[in-house]
């Protein structure tokens, strides 16, 4: 009851109308989408949320999951869903800072929030992620340095940060496998007085 609560919010702040999520569904067989005749309270029933064991694991908010595009910004309110597992945003046109309260979603394995208008720094926090597997942050508009705290995300195997606007270089390539993430992410680590030329 309390994810559902912090779902509506996060809904609501992505720009879209409390009906569309509680009525719009995906019809399986014809892949076409509908609405039913009357909303659901069923958190488990709402477009694009998947639950297991009374707690959102899954939030496919993609524009090709959900039909059509969001526009507002990801609230605060994000970091209340720590039981995400999957958080896909891509492809609409969501605007504003990464929160830091994204940092409380530390059973996040997989991040999709490629090709929006993303701003601002990406929050040290996002190294909280330590059972991250695949995170795309391409074609957006973030900026600042890439946080050296990605270095703690021992567990990726897929990256991407192309396509954006930050002070440091960064790969302009997929990374598509563990040893080619590792190896940029160990670029990220401070260098410790001892490893500083005499």
């Amino acid at each position: 009851a309390r994810d559902k609560v912090y779902v509506l919010r996060c809904w609501l702040a992505l720009g879209d109308k409390e009906d569309t999520l509680r009525r719009r569904y995906r019809d399986e067989d014809t892949g076409e989408f509908k609405a039913r005749d009357e909303p659901s309270d069923e958190v488990s029933e709402w477009l694009g949320v998947m639950v297991d064991g009374g707690r959102v694991k899954c939030l496919k908010w993609g524009k090709a999951m959900i039909g059509l595009r969001l526009t507002g910004t990801i609230p605060a309110e994000i970091g209340a869903l720590d039981g995400l597992i999957v958080l896909n945003l891509s492809r609409n046109q969501i605007c504003g800072p990464l929160p830091s309260e994204i940092g409380r979603l530390t059973s996040l394995r997989h991040v999709y929030l490629h090709c929006n208008r993303l701003q601002g720094p990406l929050p040290a926090e996002i190294g909280a992620f330590t059972a991250l597997k695949s995170m795309y942050l391409d074609r957006n508009n973030f900026t600042g340095e890439v946080p050296s705290t990605l270095a703690n995300l021992t567990n990726v195997k897929a990256l991407t940060l192309f396509d954006n606007n930050f002070d440091t270089g960064v790969p302009t390539e997929w990374f598509d496998s563990k040893l080619k993430v590792q190896r940029y992410f160990a670029t990220l680590r401070p260098k410790r007085v001892e490893d500083q030329p005499s």
